[in-house]
């Protein structure tokens, strides 16, 4: 995991996320991911093992 920082400033005067005008009609943000495997690197994709779920290589 990790962080994107979007702005920085000393409040969201400051740095607002969004400026909202007019009528506005909120709703859950919608998040894709994707696990990409990288075996040069030591990354492989999740595999389910008898103990628990792993991000280790399963032979």
């Amino acid at each position: 995991m990790g962080l994107v920082r979007i702005g920085a400033g000393r409040d969201a005067a400051d740095v607002a996320f969004a400026t909202m005008f007019g009528a506005i009609t909120s709703r859950a943000p919608l998040i894709n991911i994707e696990a990409v495997e990288d075996v040069a690197n030591g990354f492989f994709l999740p595999g389910r093992i008898v103990e628990a779920l792993s991000s280790m290589a399963i032979e």
